[in-house]
């Protein structure tokens, strides 16, 4: 069908089935006489809901009935009515075959929250039910399912009765069957109570409320079978190791707020998950967790691994599509994070921020990142890490439009980059292995001097420099100059100027006189770079890119009479491990 359509059935008889068959427009069948199976098949999603719908005739369906729905590959609204006074049907059995099927069971006179008690789900197909109606039943059989089921329990303030269930139930059977099914109980702080949830042979997750003050005891009291315990905006403190006997073997932290996780051990294993559509404007930066490891004390080498997911809701239409992450982690030397993609289609990226915990002992040295989602990690702050190596890190990425795998941010430590391209900012002794992107490589030049600067060990065509002036936007400014081949800066650009040493007959040129041939000498005498402009000079078997980012030629200085470690002052200087050749490239300003 091109257009909504109605099939009036008022003169028919002796059917059993009504389907929708591969339509991509609402269907509705009016003047339904006979009790009959709703089915739906080959029907994909799209932003605005496909319904089937279905009007019997007064008196076709008695309360004690049960309604049948068929899914094969289908994506639908279900909205089924009966003419006359309202009779809510107690029973509802779903078939779901084929692959995957997602249905949406609107509230209507027929199939509502406060009638249906029974609700059977059979069949190989995934099933997602988004519905907060039929899920107020009081029995919940899935057990002959044996695709993946996902099913929401009713939230309270959307249901007119109390206790969250239909009318007549006083408790909740869920049982789950062979998928690895989900099921969401976190709308209300008392769904657990007065239910019995039994996760089936599948990996199965339960969502509950992380702000619960009965969670533990619920969980004891009410929850079997399941492997995966979801807590969803966890806001109190919460042990792993109790988690662990009660029967889970995973831990999920979904949007997160300022929760304590703590009796972590090497087995814990964490995801965090973001789903706010705010994370980006909020004080902390995003979701807040702190992670306590079990036995962490200073000065012994303990280590942390979690693993945090991008956004699922990328591309959209949500502003805020990236996931914002802050930790709070003391006296843990490794961090081990992996990232995971769950948007296939839309790019985005996980923000992870590091921070103090009530332990008051940030003392994080070593930072390793993999997964194939794109993440941006700062760890510019945190006074004693030392390596962050994101080798692991599979993210596509296309530095055109900005989408880098790994945008990793630091002062003086050491940083290994992934494969794809990547954004590495840092600063005076940094040691950078960015890998082999076309990766973009932003230094500050704050604080250099002879014997502390930066290296980068892998330079080569495909990657650009940027000598960003103590830049503390974190970011490509106005007036940075910027390194690449002359091919890609284009019209405009300037060779690199090789800076020479003259020394009298017999003496070999120092480092320093390099630096004072560039600069000048004692602040106080222009050097061969004026300013905004960039040279190289080779040295010791390593090549070194030096550049003049003061507003006039003798601002940029080497400050060269003092003795041992001596200053360059508005001056970068990038140390390029080996001999480069340089001839290819250019400088401009950005």
């Amino acid at each position: 069908m091109t257009a909504p359509a109605t099939l009036d059935l008022q003169n028919s008889e002796g059917y059993e089935q009504l389907w929708s068959n591969g339509s991509q427009q609402n269907l509705t069948f009016d003047n339904v006489s006979e009790q009959v199976t709703v089915g739906a098949r080959n029907i994909t999603s799209r932003d605005d809901n496909i319904d089937v719908d279905v009007n019997y005739d007064a008196g076709t369906i008695a309360a004690d009935d049960t309604q049948a729905i068929v899914l094969e590959d289908a994506n639908v609204d279900v909205d089924i009515n009966q003419a006359g006074a309202a009779t809510g049907v107690r029973n509802v059995s779903i078939a779901s075959t084929g692959s995957a099927n997602t249905l949406r069971v609107v509230n209507t006179e027929l199939l509502t929250g406060a009638a249906v008690q029974n609700l059977t789900i059979t069949g190989e197909g995934d099933l997602t039910v988004n519905s907060n109606n039929v899920i107020t039943a009081g029995t919940i059989d899935a057990s002959e399912a044996s695709g993946d089921v996902s099913i929401t329990v009713a939230n309270v303030t959307t249901v007119a009765n109390a206790g969250n269930f239909a009318t007549g139930v006083t408790v909740r059977t869920v049982t789950m069957g062979a998928g690895d099914d989900t099921v969401d109980v976190s709308g209300a702080t008392a769904t657990i109570t007065n239910s019995k949830l039994v996760g089936g042979e599948g990996r199965d997750t339960i969502i509950v409320n992380g702000t619960s003050t009965t969670l533990v005891d619920d969980l004891v009291a009410n929850v079997s079978g399941f492997e995966v315990l979801n807590l969803a905006g966890l806001t109190q403190t919460v042990s792993a190791a109790t988690m662990g006997n009660i029967g889970f073997e995973s831990i999920v932290l979904t949007d997160a707020a300022d929760g304590i996780l703590n009796n972590i051990d090497a087995d814990t294993d964490i995801t965090l998950v973001d789903t706010d559509a705010t994370d980006a404007t909020t004080a902390n930066g995003g979701d807040l967790v702190e992670l306590v490891v079990v036995g962490a004390t200073a000065n012994t080498e303990d280590s942390l691994s979690f693993k945090v997911n991008g956004r699922a809701d990328a591309g959209t239409g949500n502003p805020a599509v990236n996931a914002f992450y802050t930790v709070e982690v003391d006296n843990v030397e490794t961090v081990n994070v992996e990232t995971v993609r769950v948007a296939e289609d839309d790019f985005n990226v996980a923000n992870v921020a590091l921070a103090q915990g009530t332990g008051a002992n940030l003392a994080v040295e070593n930072v390793n990142i993999t997964g194939d989602q794109a993440v941006v990690f700062d760890g510019s702050t945190i006074t004693t890490l030392k390596a962050v190596d994101a080798s692991g890190v599979t993210a596509a990425s296309d530095r055109d439009n900005g989408e880098f795998a790994a945008t990793i941010t630091v002062d003086d430590a050491t940083v290994t980059g992934s494969a794809e391209a990547d954004a590495i900012f840092f600063g005076a002794g940094a040691e950078i292995t960015s890998g082999e992107g076309d990766d973009v490589l932003i230094a500050d030049d704050a604080n250099n001097t002879n014997q502390t600067f930066a290296t980068v060990t892998d330079f080569a065509a495909g990657d650009t420099l940027v000598l960003n002036d103590a830049d503390t936007n974190g970011s490509v400014s106005t007036g940075d100059l910027v390194v690449d081949t002359a091919a890609t800066l284009g019209a405009g650009s300037t060779a690199l100027e090789e800076i020479t040493v003259s020394v009298a007959p017999g003496e070999t040129a120092k480092f320093g006189d390099y630096l004072e041939q560039a600069f000048g000498a004692n602040i106080t005498t222009a050097g061969d770079l004026a300013a905004g402009e960039v040279g190289y000079f080779e040295f010791a078997g390593n090549t070194y890119i030096v550049a003049n980012n003061a507003a006039t030629d003798v601002a940029a200085a080497y400050d060269s009479s003092a003795t041992g470690e001596s200053d360059i002052t508005e001056g970068a200087l990038i140390e390029l491990t080996g001999s480069v050749d340089l001839s290819d490239f250019a400088y401009a300003i950005a």
